[in-house]
Formats: structure tokens, sequence, C-alpha cells
């Protein structure tokens, strides 16, 4: 069954190349904000290690809220500074797990893909399947990695978006639990 957006058509060789370089700067535009996401990504796993880190130094709080529980005020202050050290240790791995590379492609070897194209035995099988492959393969194997690229570029966003919310999270707990003291 043919969605909506689906359009049955030829394809003349002129639309063919119109559609290629459309792939081509669609591949560009998602490893610009693959990139952009890394990039990110890196910094608030900095910010967030930062805060954990200063949190848990010898002249940190750790030592006062956890050994000091005799009222409730300190209690509560303990909850909020364990919890804030949670989520910026979330916020942290979340950050890690968003740069993780991420190498799902199809299973047979393809010129377009370095995933795929590591698949490839020797650098002579590589070129005779470049040279072998026509235009319109070509093109079907741009779209599937363009595909591919957009999926994890919004598993990296979702993944940042966690990060930051968990970070300041956490930050404003421990900065909290900080100022109850």
């Amino acid at each position: 069954m043919q969605t909506q957006h689906e359009a049955i058509h030829e394809v003349v060789p002129s639309e063919l190349v119109d559609r290629t370089k459309f792939l081509w700067n669609q591949q560009r535009y998602l490893l610009e904000n693959i990139k952009l996401a890394d990039t990110k990504a890196g910094f608030i796993m900095t910010i967030s290690a930062a805060v954990l880190s200063a949190s848990l130094s010898p002249g940190g709080r750790l030592s006062f809220h956890l050994s000091k529980l005799s009222s409730i005020r300190s209690y509560f202050g303990t909850v909020l500074f364990v919890v804030g050290l949670v989520a910026l240790i979330a916020s942290t791995l979340f950050s890690a797990w968003s740069i993780k590379p991420r190498l799902r492609s199809s299973l047979q070897a393809s010129p377009v893909s370095w995933v795929n194209l590591a698949r490839y035995k020797t650098p002579n099988a590589f070129r005779d399947a470049n040279r072998s492959m026509t235009e319109a393969h070509a093109a079907d194997l741009l779209c599937e990695q363009v595909y591919f690229m957009s999926r994890i570029c919004v598993q990296k966003h979702h993944l940042i978006s966690t990060s930051i919310l968990l970070a300041l999270s956490g930050g404003f707990l421990v900065a909290a639990a900080i100022a109850i003291r």
C-alpha cells in the first residue's frame, strides 16, 4: 500500500543527478549535525564531570552531609546532594553514550558508507565494486546511508537533551544541598 508521501513515477537521468546532489547535501548536513552534537555532548560531559569532581573533592560537602544526619534539615540536604550527584553521573553517562560511534548499516559491503566500505576484503574489491555500480544504485545506497544517519542524529539529540536536563537538575540540587547545610 502506498503512503501519501510516496509517489510512483519514472526517473529520468537529469532527475537522478538532482536527487543525488540532494542526497549528498543531506549527508553533509547530517554530518555537520553529528559533529555539532558530539561537540555539545563533550562540553556537557566536561561540565558535569567538573561539578561532580568539585562536589566530591576533599573540600567538598559530601563528608558533612553523610556524617551529620541528626536533623531533618541535614537529612533533606543529604538527599538533595545524593540525588544531584546521581543526576550528574547520569548526565555524564548520557553524554558519553551519545558520542559512541554507531556502526549499523546494511549487511553487505557497499562503496558509500564507511562502515560498509570496511567490509571489502581488499582495496581492489572496493575499486571493482565502485566501477561496476550504476548511478541509480549509488543513489539508492546514498539514500540508505542518509536514512541511517538521520536516525543517528535523532538518537544523539535525544541523549544530549536528556544529558542537559540531568546536568542542570544535578547542579541545581547539589547547589541547593550546599545552601541548606
